[in-house]
């Protein structure tokens, strides 16, 4: 129970840190874009 318990919260927390880097990289597009204009 232990160890699933854990894969699950491995897999959620690898989803939040996908999420962040997606994030991440939007606003440096945005960013990217102003100072292009």
């Amino acid at each position: 129970m232990k160890e699933e318990h854990w894969e699950q919260s491995r897999h959620f927390f690898q989803k939040i840190i996908e999420a962040e880097k997606v994030f991440l990289d939007l606003g440096r597009d945005q960013s990217g874009e102003r100072s292009k204009n």
